[in-house]
């Protein structure tokens, strides 16, 4: 029988595979277990070649590729703040980062793509025709097949085209020419069915007396804040003269604020439902039309907290499943700093801690048990 191998022997044939096994672990970007067999190499001897200087390697590795994991499943996702801070961390880390430079720019496309549909819907919501048309072309100039903005791009030049009809139609009604703008305004009825009350402009000869009333009457309901009655009558009054005192300012104002009702309450209902993906939209776009809107600035703050402390959640509870310890302990204290009270996240934490210990003290033990240290 070949002899036994002595005890130092034994210990370097067992860092040797264990260092081995890490390289391996390293090569297929399996990052846990490379720490993992690099954390017995430095319990068995901390000096061993250089598993101390490829431990902080691989540490910081493993952090790069879960980062650009990450931000890449964020882009894909659409949620570019999230992308965007991962990707940058990236880039700013280790600029050579396979794909990340190229995933970071994405993302900043991305997020100037959505800047100018929003700015572009806008305009559209405005009735800015000019600059709605300016906002969906550079869109479709950056990305030719973004198909929201190629197909508002089309309703806005098309709605530029009524508008210009329809000023025309309002021109005529100013010079009392009723015949031409009378066929003005069925070209525009042809067109787009109801736009700009075409059907009324072309009884407007037997409406003008009641001009005045109109108005008035859509004042009222704009200091009531009968938003979609103020809509209805100062539509009438602007689809007779456009230039009627202030009423399409009101109209636009009036516009404006039922909008941005209907959106804060889409945006209560979301947040009430827990849709934090979906209620953020709503609160920046709110915000966007109106930066001082009602408690929409910290609802907003409210939800994107939520939503971190939901998504950090998770990610625990799934590391917590694939017993990564640390990744646990990393995601639950993100939800604690975010809301110390949390019931979950303490117990998760608790628990992931005390798994953790118990798996550091039974791999002493099997250390302890192999050296015979009873």
């Amino acid at each position: 029988p070949a002899p036994a191998r002595s005890r130092g022997t034994e210990q370097e044939y067992r860092l040797s595979s264990l260092y081995r096994k890490a390289q391996q672990c390293i090569s297929d970007r399996n990052w846990d277990d490379a720490l993992a067999n690099l954390e017995q190499i430095s319990l068995i001897e901390p000096d061993y070649q250089d598993s101390a200087d490829l431990a902080a390697r691989v540490w910081q590795d493993a952090r790069l590729y879960q980062a650009y994991g990450l931000g890449a499943e964020c882009l894909d996702k659409g949620d570019l703040e999230g992308a965007l801070s991962y990707l940058s961390w990236v880039v700013n880390q280790s600029p050579d980062y396979p794909d990340a430079t190229a995933r970071l720019r994405q993302a900043q496309q991305q997020v100037r793509l959505v800047e100018l549909y929003r700015q572009g819907l806008n305009h559209y919501s405005q009735g800015r025709w000019n600059e709605a048309i300016e906002s969906f072309t550079t869109i479709t100039t950056m990305e030719p097949g973004y198909r929201y903005a190629l197909d508002m791009l089309a309703d806005s030049r098309q709605r530029q085209d009524l508008a210009n009809m329809h000023a025309t139609g309002l021109a005529m009604i100013e010079d009392e020419n009723w015949g031409a703008a009378t066929e003005v305004f069925r070209k525009i009825q042809a067109i787009s069915p109801g736009y700009g009350e075409s059907e009324a402009r072309i009884r407007q000869a037997e409406r003008m007396r009641s001009l005045e009333g109109l108005y008035e009457r859509g004042r009222q309901a704009y200091k009531t804040g009968d938003w979609l009655r103020a809509i209805d009558l100062l539509e009438q009054v602007v689809a007779t003269n456009e230039d009627y005192l202030d009423a399409a300012v009101l109209l636009r104002a009036a516009v404006r604020e039922q909008q941005l009702r209907y959106l804060g309450q889409k945006a209560g209902e979301a947040f009430k439902a827990g849709r934090w993906v979906e209620a953020t939209e709503l609160y920046q776009t709110i915000l966007s039309m109106r930066p001082d809107f009602p408690h929409a600035q910290a609802r907003l703050i409210e939800v994107q907290r939520q939503r971190r402390m939901e998504e950090a959640f998770v990610a625990g509870a799934k590391a917590l499943n694939r017993r990564r310890w640390l990744n646990a302990i990393v995601h639950f204290e993100e939800v604690l700093a975010l809301d110390p009270e949390h019931p979950q996240a303490q117990e998760q934490l608790a628990e992931t801690k005390q798994q953790r210990q118990l798996d550091e003290l039974y791999r002493q033990a099997q250390l302890s048990v192999r050296e015979k240290k009873w």
